[in-house]
């Protein structure tokens, strides 16, 4: 077996300062321009003094930029992945990652103060899905979509089967109850929803420091003859159940408060929609048959009581009299 054996290989042109420098025993060391490019010591670690680019690969950073542990985690911007598969330490508060289709779709990570961000930073939704498929979405409204089908009616949206599932269920651990819900505009309360061990109540403002111009109401009687209570069953109702009820557009020239929406309102195309071609702000939209969409009326019956106490109380007066005539 020959042998060629020699301290360094040199260039042969040029300045003659790059070259393999095998002096140092069980190492072996590569210069270009007089200076240490690359070591390989005796346990085959190899070490670069400067970048690493290849196909696949830029190495530009200055510091340790990437370690993979005895257990095949790994750390980014750091030395230590700390126990996690996958630690990324950016060293300041800001962008951590992001993650990209490279054609429109980017989500990122980032941290400011204590709140920490994650979701796309184009205009796309933020989809949760289980069991392989899309359980909860957050569009680029900010609505949450929830076993929805992308239809999203107002900001928290629940599709669901409620004849075998419950839509909500708030559960009080303090034993004795509170708020549920609370409603505000503007930062005042105007009503809420609360429970306690035996009841629930369903509240709206009702304060005398909420109010002016207050007088007592006269002629209740007058007003209540006015209303006209009808039998009826809803189109929906498959069983056709017959109920007591007002039909909403009778009750609201008596007691308007009662009453919401509009007498025969339909939906219209608004300002800020994306518009159907041909289609103009205030135009009916319609449905897939080509008919208008409703907007249908709605009845808070609460809202009669002070009315049929009233009433019962000109009554009561009016059988005071003529018992007393």
């Amino acid at each position: 077996m020959s042998e060629i054996r020699t301290d360094t290989i040199n260039n042969a042109s040029g300045d003659n300062d790059s070259g393999i420098d095998l002096s140092t025993n069980d190492q072996v060391i590569i210069k270009t321009a007089n200076t240490t490019a690359v070591t390989v010591d005796s346990s085959q670690n190899t070490t670069f003094a400067g970048n690493i680019t290849s196909t696949g690969i830029d190495d530009n950073a200055t510091s340790t930029a990437i370690t993979i542990d005895s257990s095949d985690n790994v750390a980014i911007g750091s030395t230590d992945p700390q126990g996690f598969p996958l630690q990324v330490n950016s060293g300041v508060a800001g962008n951590i990652a992001r993650f990209t289709d490279g054609v429109n779709a980017n989500t990122v990570i980032k941290t400011s103060g204590s709140v920490t961000t994650f979701g796309p930073d184009t205009t796309n939704s933020l989809a949760f899905q289980a069991n392989n498929s899309e359980k909860m979405r957050i569009d680029t409204n900010g609505k949450v979509q929830i076993s929805s089908d992308g239809a999203a009616d107002g900001f928290l949206h629940i599709k669901q089967n409620y004849q075998t599932d419950i839509g909500m269920s708030l559960n009080d651990t303090s034993g004795s109850g509170g708020t549920a819900m609370r409603f505000k505009v503007n930062g005042s309360t105007k009503g809420e929803i609360s429970f306690n061990t035996s009841n629930t109540t369903y509240a709206t403002s009702s304060d005398y420091r909420l109010k002016e111009n207050v007088v007592d109401m006269t002629d209740a009687t007058t007003r209540l003859k006015q209303l006209q209570p009808k039998r009826f069953n809803f189109i929906e109702d498959a069983d056709d159940t017959t109920v007591d009820g007002f039909l909403a557009h009778e009750v609201q020239s008596v007691v308007p408060e009662a009453i919401t929406g509009t007498h025969n309102e339909v939906e219209v195309w608004k300002d800020g929609e994306e518009l159907p071609d041909g289609v103009s702000v205030g135009d009916n939209k319609l449905d897939d048959d080509g008919n208008t969409i409703p907007i249908y009326q709605g009845i808070d019956q609460s809202k009669l009581v002070p009315l049929l106490v009233k009433t019962i109380q000109e009554l009561e007066a009016r059988i005071t009299a003529l018992e007393n005539a």
